[in-house]
């Protein structure tokens, strides 16, 4: 019995053993292209930093060593994902009080196939609702929280 539990124990160190190193392996980015798209549905200034938000990810992408182009799901094929920041938000006063109301969305996607049929798959994503004065600063966190989870993935 004693022979037995050391065998299964050696086993199960060699498995989590195996399991770590293939957590490890990272994609090589400058085999994909990336592709930023913006969705801009804030009112009222809500979301000002259209501009720096895409510097600040096509930056980041590129220095990870993506390759970047431009097109949409739809049309994205093998090894190019879609990095895509969505800011729907209107703003409301409330008395003397103004506040953007609303949400964000941020994903890294691509497109893939399960079963001989076009799905699409996400890598990492992340999605805010709520009142806010303005969306500036969350869509610049969330985009990095994004970024973040991709360079677990890519080297």
């Amino acid at each position: 019995m004693n022979q037995m539990r050391s065998f299964l124990l050696a086993l199960s160190v060699i498995a989590i053993f195996s399991t770590q190193a293939g957590a490890g392996i990272k994609l090589e980015a400058s085999k994909f292209t990336v592709s930023v798209n913006l969705t801009d549905g804030a009112t009222g200034a809500c979301w000002t930093y259209t501009r720096k938000v895409r510097q600040f990810i096509e930056g980041k992408l590129k220095k990870m060593g993506f390759r970047l182009g431009h097109f949409n799901t739809a049309v994205a094929l093998k090894n190019q994902y879609i990095f895509e920041v969505s800011v729907f938000s209107e703003r409301k006063t409330s008395g003397d009080i103004s506040f953007c109301d609303g949400g964000v969305h941020t994903v890294f996607k691509t497109n893939t196939k399960v079963h001989g049929q076009e799905h699409v798959a996400q890598l990492a994503g992340y999605l805010m609702n709520g009142s806010n004065p303005d969306w500036n600063d969350t869509v610049m966190s969330l985009a990095d929280l994004t970024i973040k989870e991709i360079e677990n993935y890519f080297q």
